[in-house]
């Protein structure tokens, strides 16, 4: 806006040039917030039988933890914790159901090396053990 003022022509354009480039700034950004999200749901789809967590996924990116959690929840809507154990939790009952894998081997396909924390969170979030299910 400085430079603008002692502009005695192109006044105008250079203006509208300005707004522009501002525009692609905040465009470029949303666009660089959606591939962070991407990469992000990517890896926990491709590695939720590893022991992923929150704070993996966010250095692998290359974004702090707590921004990082934050745009994940304003872009999915929910954290990226809830969404790991989203997946996993849906994931073992295609195998429970579908495949008839035992607790154990089922734990272990998801990412849970105990028995007993697997069957405790499939049981917070089914409402029944993973053995009844």
């Amino acid at each position: 806006m400085k430079k603008c003022s002692g502009l005695s022509t192109g006044r105008t354009e250079f203006l509208c040039s300005k707004i522009w480039q501002l525009i692609s700034l905040i465009y470029d950004k949303q666009n660089d917030e959606a591939d962070y999200i991407n990469k992000a749901v990517s890896m926990i789809n491709s590695e939720y039988m590893s022991n992923i967590s929150v704070q993996s996924i966010a250095d692998r990116i290359g974004l702090e933890r707590t921004y990082f959690s934050d745009l994940f929840k304003k872009k999915i809507g929910i954290s990226p914790k809830q969404f790991l154990l989203k997946t996993r939790m849906e994931q073992a009952a295609v195998f429970i159901r579908d495949y008839g894998y035992s607790v154990s081997v089922t734990a272990l396909s998801v990412g849970y090396s105990d028995v007993y924390t697997f069957s405790k969170m499939f049981k917070q979030y089914f409402g029944i053990s993973p053995s009844k299910y």
